[in-house]
Parts: C-alpha cells; sequence; structure tokens
C-alpha cells in the first residue's frame, strides 16, 4: 500500500516496553509479535527504520490484538542476532490517506470522466459506493469521449468465398443532398479510428443511412448493403447460447448487472486478407472495411464464437453472454460485485471495452432478451407486446403468420397455447381458403390479451430439496406438458405464477 499523510506517535503507546528478546537468524528476514504494555484497538502503521548496523525494520500496517503486534525484521548479517528491548515508531492508520496498488490502470481524471456516465441514481448509498470503487478500480476497460475504439486480442474473422465467386460491383446508392454531409463526417470519424481505410479493391456494396432510435436528435448509422456480397459467402456456423437456458439460470437472484460492448463487432478485427471483399464508396473515395462488419451473414456466428472464448470459464457461472449482452448477477451484493470484478477482469484481458451510458448495475428489475426479469420471475418486454393493443385483425396467411410467430416467442406465457393457435395455423396450410371466422377471431382476441397482461414466470427451483412434478394433457387437439416445481405450480385457472416450461 502507498501510504502518505502526517506522521505522529501514538500517545498510548508512548515507548513501549517488551518483557521479551527476539533471536534473529542470519540472513534471514523473519515476522515476531511484540508486546505492548497498554489494550490497543486501532489500526496503526509500524514505521520502517534501522533497528542496528545491517538489521531493519519493515514499515507495516498492523492490527494490534490482546496487546500484541506483528512485526517483520531482515537480518543481512552472516551471524545470529539477538535484540533486547526496543522502541518503535507506530503512527494512527487515520492520518494516511490510502491507495490499493493495482486498483486502477489509469489516472483519477479518468475515473472522474467516467463516474457521471453510469447511471446509479436507483442505487442506495452502500450499492453505489461499491459500484463507484470497482468501475473506477476498472475504468480503462470503458469507452470514453476521444478515446479510440480498439480490437480485441482473441482473434480476427476470415471471409471465405464460394468457389468461383466473381468480384461484386454494385452501384451505389443515390442518397439525399442532405444527409452527403452526414456520410463524410461519418467516413472521416472511421478513418480516425483505424475501422475503415482507404481501398483499390475491384469489389464495392452499396451503402444507406439507417436512422437511429434517439429520443434527442435524429442519428444515423452507416450501413453497407453486402446482400450481394452474403450470396457468394461460405456459411460459418456456431451456435448461440439458448435463450430459455439463460432465463432458466437466473433463478434465486436478486441483483442483475447488464453489460453492453461499445459498437462490439468493430472490437474484432478483419483478416487483412478479406477486407477487400466490404469496399465501398462514397464521394469522398474507395473504402474497406478494417473490423468485422456488422451486416455480413457470417458476424453473427463470428462474434459469438469471440464472445465465448472471451468469456471462457466465466459464461453460466458468474455472467450470460448472448452476442455482444452480458448480465451478471447474483442473490447478495458481495457475490454479485465479486462476479462484477472477475468478468471486468476478463474484459480488461481480451481488451473489450463497455459503454457506459448503456451498461445497468445492481438492477432488481432489467429488460433482458424481450423479457422483464425480477426476483420473482420472468415476464415479456411491455414494449415488444404493446404493439399487440393496435394490431390489425389479419387480411390474409402472411399476415396471420406473422402475427403467430410473434406470439410463438411468448408462448411459455400463453396456457394451452397449441390449441388455442389451431384455428390461426388451420389458415397457414396449403390449399387451405382464407376464410376469417369466429374461432380465429376469438383466438385472435386471446393471445392478445393474454400477452398484452401476461402472468410471471417462476423460475425453476434448482435446489436439492425440490422435486420437479410434470403434468401432462392430451387432447385430439393437441398435446401438452407443464413443468411444475414442488409447490405443484402452475394452477393455470386461479394462479397468475406460473413454472417455466
Amino acid at each position: 500500500m502507498l501510504l502518505d499523510g502526517k506522521h505522529c506517535i501514538l500517545p498510548i503507546f508512548d515507548k513501549p516496553d517488551y518483557s521479551n528478546s527476539l533471536v534473529l537468524a542470519p540472513r534471514s528476514e523473519s515476522i515476531h509479535y511484540v508486546y505492548f504494555n497498554k489494550e490497543v484497538e486501532e489500526d496503526c502503521f509500524v514505521c520502517a527504520r534501522e533497528i542496528e548496523k545491517d538489521v531493519f525494520l519493515a514499515g507495516t500496517i498492523v492490527q494490534p490484538k490482546n496487546k500484541r503486534v506483528p512485526i517483520t525484521i531482515l537480518n543481512t548479517r552472516d551471524e545470529e542476532i539477538r535484540l533486547n528491548n526496543f522502541t518503535l515508531d507506530v503512527e494512527p492508520l487515520r492520518e494516511y490517506n490510502i491507495f490499493k496498488f493495482g486498483q486502477c490502470k489509469c489516472s483519477s481524471n479518468r475515473a472522474k470522466s467516467l463516474l457521471p456516465l453510469l447511471e446509479l441514481t436507483h442505487l442506495n448509498n452502500e450499492e453505489k459506493e461499491s459500484i463507484e470503487t470497482i468501475c473506477s478500480k476498472y475504468s480503462d476497460i470503458f469507452f470514453l469521449p476521444g478515446d479510440k475504439l480498439e480490437t480485441t486480442n482473441i482473434c480476427e474473422h476470415t471471409i471465405t468465398l464460394k468457389n468461383k465467386s466473381n468480384p461484386i460491383y454494385k452501384k451505389q446508392y443515390r442518397l439525399p443532398h442532405a444527409l452527403k454531409t452526414e456520410v463524410n463526417k461519418q467516413i472521416t470519424k472511421m478513418l480516425d479510428d483505424d475501422i475503415i481505410d482507404e481501398s483499390s479493391s475491384e469489389w464495392s456494396s452499396p451503402i444507406l443511412l439507417v436512422p437511429k432510435k434517439s429520443e434527442s436528435s435524429q442519428k444515423w448509422r452507416l450501413v453497407i448493403d453486402f446482400r450481394k456480397l452474403n450470396e457468394n459467402i461460405v456459411d460459418d456456423k456456431f451456435p448461440l447460447p439458448n435463450i430459455k437456458d439463460i432465463l432458466d439460470s437466473l433463478s434465486g437472484s436478486i441483483y442483475f448487472t447488464h453489460l453492453d460492448l461499445q459498437q462490439g463487432y468493430y472490437q474484432v478485427k478483419l483478416a487483412p486478407e478479406s477486407r477487400k471483399y466490404t469496399a465501398f464508396s462514397t464521394s469522398t473515395g474507395h473504402y474497406q472495411l478494417k473490423r468485422l462488419p456488422m451486416s455480413l451473414k457470417t458476424s453473427c456466428s463470428a462474434f459469438s464464437r469471440v464472445m465465448s472464448i472471451a468469456m471462457s470459464g466465466l459464461a453460466f457461472e458468474k455472467c450470460f453472454i448472448y452476442l455482444d449482452d452480458l448480465i451478471t448477477f447474483r442473490r447478495s451484493l458481495a457475490t454479485h460485485n465479486q462476479n462484477l470484478i472477475d468478468v471486468f477482469e476478463r474484459l480488461r484481458k481480451v481488451n473489450l471495452k463497455l459503454n457506459p451510458a448503456k451498461c445497468q448495475f445492481l438492477k432488481k428489475k432489467i429488460l433482458y432478451l424481450g423479457h422483464v426479469v425480477t426476483a420473482d420471475g420472468i415476464a415479456p418486454d411491455p414494449e415488444k407486446t404493446k404493439v399487440l393493443d393496435k394490431f390489425p385483425v389479419p387480411q390474409n396467411a402472411d399476415e396471420v403468420r406473422r402475427f403467430v410467430a410473434f406470439c410463438n416467442y411468448y408462448r411459455k406465457f400463453v396456457p394451452s397455447f397449441a390449441t388455442i393457435t389451431m384455428p390461426l395455423n388451420n389458415l397457414l396450410k396449403r390449399d387451405v381458403p382464407f376464410i376469417w371466422n369466429s374461432d380465429c377471431q376469438n383466438a385472435f382476441n386471446f393471445l392478445k390479451n393474454t400477452l398484452i397482461s401476461p402472468p410471471i414466470l417462476e423460475y425453476p427451483d434448482f435446489g436439492k430439496t425440490n422435486e420437479f412434478v410434470l403434468q401432462t394433457d392430451a387432447s385430439d387437439l393437441a398435446v401438452g406438458a407443464v413443468l411444475c416445481n414442488k409447490n405443484r405450480k402452475p394452477k393455470i385457472e386461479n394462479q397468475r405464477k406460473v413454472v417455466i416450461y
């Protein structure tokens, strides 16, 4: 520890008297407990000094107990030394400012710039202080204004083309004159951040600007249309985590922290030999990407692989990963914070940066993967399901298919989903005329009402005392099953809380 502050002698230690003598072996360092003549409880600092020629007392922070305090002495002589009564200079620890080595790899100015960007108003003093301390220590893993976005040291992505693929050169889209300034601004920023560089490639894909969701001024995202290029790319298969497994594993947690990477795909290098395939043109020149593009058909799998490697050994134990979304969780504040520290350590090691404005710390209710997650259970994201309130009655099979597909994502919240949707699914069969009857309308209304005001799904209890019960049911129309906890939930007819199945 680094100590700096005023020096004073503790008056209660006024030249302490020892009844024991110390024997020091030649050329050795040893720890000894020595006695004070009074009971002392306050932490103090033993000042370093040379006791005798070539015999040194180490500076030590100690907590006296039972009138004893540990000290470290180094004997550099070649012979044994016996020390009789000697005095110590001790000073109260409260007079010092204490900083732990390794607490922060960056300057205090960086930590001061980070903390105002974090949303911590929902936390109590203890929770807020703990998060501020951890984030200050790891402020180097956050992307702050003025930083240049770096790349992870895990791996780089390679684009593999199908055999006999010829260069794709697609005519550029015509953009509104008012947006050309925005394009030039984003190109300059990407050049400065080393995300793109100038290119002489014979490949070229068109660009367009897509509006971002923003509560304030209009913001735009520059997108490259790689549809023609994707037709010539060999698939890269890598499984995404199962969302149901993630949600089930949150059982028993109270604290949830959601971490969001800063432009996660752009933190992955694109292999130099693959960069020419990503070329695009603007009015200012011809460019190519040096980072993983967001619109390649292999980008999702590639990034999922990177994150799986990055969080190896932590996933499902201390965090969950779904693409660039990370969530840490636990029942107690102490265990949650230790998990958070372990995740931060790994992010530092693999050189991945977080977006502080989008990180949510110690939430007891959090939106994750289209669900509202709490300690009591999960429910659909109301922002997703509210669109059903004004969803028009389907007029053809395609509109029915879109409606059923949306409801199917949240089917676990709808009891007897297969039976309810039977009239709608019948309209999707081949050679079946589209006739919207009362059964279809009733199914449509029931699905809308259930998902607008859904039940809360209780987590599976994986504790040793729980016994799962499988309830099954069948009819001429459908077969269903529900996995219940020992408490026999769900009871659909009179319970609003049911178990995930």
